[in-house]
This record gives C-alpha cells, structure tokens and sequence, in this order.
C-alpha cells in the first residue's frame, strides 16, 4: 500500500474502475463443464491471478517498450489511473524485480506448465483468457465508442484459429448475445 499514493477512498474508486468484475461468475466451473469441449475433454484447469492487477498487470508485457499501455501509464506495473493521474510512487528498480518475481513470472511460469501438459496430454490447448469490461469506455482505452458489445474476443492471427473464431462468435450470437471480434479490446 505504500506504493500507491492515492487516499483509500481514491484508491477504492479506481479498482472499482479496473477490476472485472463477476469473472468468477461468467466463468465459473460449472459453465466451463457445460461448454463444448469443457473438461470431459481433457480440460486442465483454472489459472487465477492471485492479486490485483494494481500490484502487476499479467496481461502486460513485462518489458516496457513492447507494452503499448505503458504509454498511458499502464504497462507491467500501472503508474498512473485511468484518469492520468499518478497512481503511485516511482519505484525503485529493486521493487519493481521483486514484484515481478513474486507474482508475475510465476503466474507466467504456471501457464506455461499447463499449456505443456495439455500438449502432451491431446496434443493441443486452448486459452479462455476471461474478462469482463465496462459498458462504457474508461478514459485509458484506445476504443472511446460508446457502443460496446456484449462479448468481446479478443484474437491474434498466430494463436487464434479463424475456425475456432467464427464457433465461439456462433456460440455467443446463438444466446443473443452481441459479439465483436478485437473490439474494444484486441490481442
């Protein structure tokens, strides 16, 4: 906490901000086991980040100049809100290595071991990397329109087979859900 230099109550407001909320609820277990492909087919299992991502972002990446949110003061480590505004103090370079050895690149190392066990195992994995977003954009997003889908996927042409894609676009279309593909949020 003494890192971060806003009031409690600013603070508060801007995790309610940043956090997904209800993730624990649109992918809960029993909603995965229901799903094509759910754990009767080889399913390993769920990977939970265990703090904040006001702590460490794992969704960033670790290197500042190939993380485009650093830009806008959300890179690895967040320094600024979403409003711009300084979120906490500079770090020194010791704390920042240890934030990251702590939670970043162990939570990196444990998907990657389940990943490799899935590929051994059926020789192929499948990521469900879960969000949940605002309906209306934070002044931090790239995408300010104020027209949001329901479900975003969010793809890469490498790792995002177009088959796969179009099914899970289906899917979601099929519940009458709105669904857009790398928008408002890509990658």
């Amino acid at each position: 906490r003494d890192q971060f230099v806003l009031s409690d109550s600013a603070l508060a407001e801007e995790m309610l901000r940043l956090t997904d909320h209800a993730t624990d609820i649109l992918f809960e277990k029993s909603a995965i086991e229901e799903a094509p492909g759910g754990p009767g087919k080889g399913a390993v299992g769920t990977l939970v980040f265990p703090v904040s991502r006001f702590v460490v972002d794992p969704e960033r990446f670790a290197d500042d100049d190939q993380e485009p949110m650093e830009e806008r003061g959300q890179g690895v480590i967040y320094r600024l809100t979403t409003h711009g505004e300084t979120l906490r103090r500079a770090l020194r370079p010791r704390e920042r290595e240890r934030l990251l050895e702590q939670y970043y690149w162990p939570h990196h190392a444990a998907l990657t071991q389940g990943v490799d066990r899935a590929l051994e195992a059926h020789g192929r994995a499948l990521i469900v990397d879960g969000h949940s977003f605002p309906n209306r954009p934070l002044p931090v997003d790239r995408d300010q329109s104020l027209e949001r889908p329901d479900v975003c996927i969010g793809t890469d042409a490498f790792h995002s087979p177009r088959a796969l894609v179009q099914r899970l676009e289906r899917l979601c279309r099929d519940r009458g859900l709105t669904v857009w593909v790398n928008r408002p949020y890509a990658g």
